[in-house]
């Protein structure tokens, strides 16, 4: 598998850099802002964009997430407009693209049928926060098949035995939660975390 993601982590890599990840949910307030968003974001020194794709019970966010994607979903922002703005993205930039949305909107719509669209579109992959690993194994068989990243997670409360199974077959990057509950709610002891990435590595 050789990516747009593959080749910036790589690229990151070699120049000992850390990579800046910006989270945009696509549709919030309209279309039109997010593009913007995304062309200011690069503009400024993103490696990669993570759009969110609305839901309406992300429950792995918190409020300010939570927020955006009622405005998305208030806007009439669906799956089928999320691949038109991927769409538009890719006629202007090369950017390493990344979704993160839940499993309910990708089962409804079919997940390989998701995995070939949005790849066509121009995403390089997808993290899907309420689906463990030991439930994935479809999905990842799928996203491989496609050379289509599906995030892997580890919290500073995995396991060495389930990290090694969960890193083992990993694509792309390894999703380390900071933090015990939801996105931006608390203020977060990163104290723990370095040595949970150095566990993964």
């Amino acid at each position: 598998m050789s990516t747009r993601l593959d080749k910036k982590m790589a690229e990151l890599k070699a120049a000992g850099k850390k990579g800046i990840f910006i989270y945009i949910t696509a549709g919030a307030p309209d279309v039109e802002t997010t593009l913007k968003a995304v062309r200011e974001a690069e503009k400024a020194g993103a490696d990669v964009i993570e759009l969110g794709l609305p839901f309406s019970d992300p429950m792995a966010d918190g409020p300010v997430i939570q927020s955006a994607s009622v405005c998305a979903l208030k806007n009439g922002m669906t799956l089928k407009k999320e691949l038109e703005i991927v769409r538009e993205i890719r006629k202007f930039s090369d950017i390493p693209l990344i979704g993160m949305g839940y499993i309910n909107n990708m089962y409804h719509y079919g997940f390989e049928k998701f995995v070939t669209d949005f790849k066509a579109a121009g995403m390089d992959g997808i993290i899907v926060p309420d689906v463990p690993h030991e439930e994935s194994g479809e999905m990842r068989k799928i996203c491989a098949a496609h050379d289509f990243h599906l995030a892997e997670f580890i919290t500073p409360g995995t396991t060495e035995e389930r990290m090694t199974e969960t890193c083992k077959g990993a694509t792309g990057f390894i999703y380390c939660v900071s933090n015990n509950g939801v996105t931006g709610v608390k203020k977060i002891d990163y104290s723990t975390i370095g040595k949970v990435c150095e566990k993964a590595r």
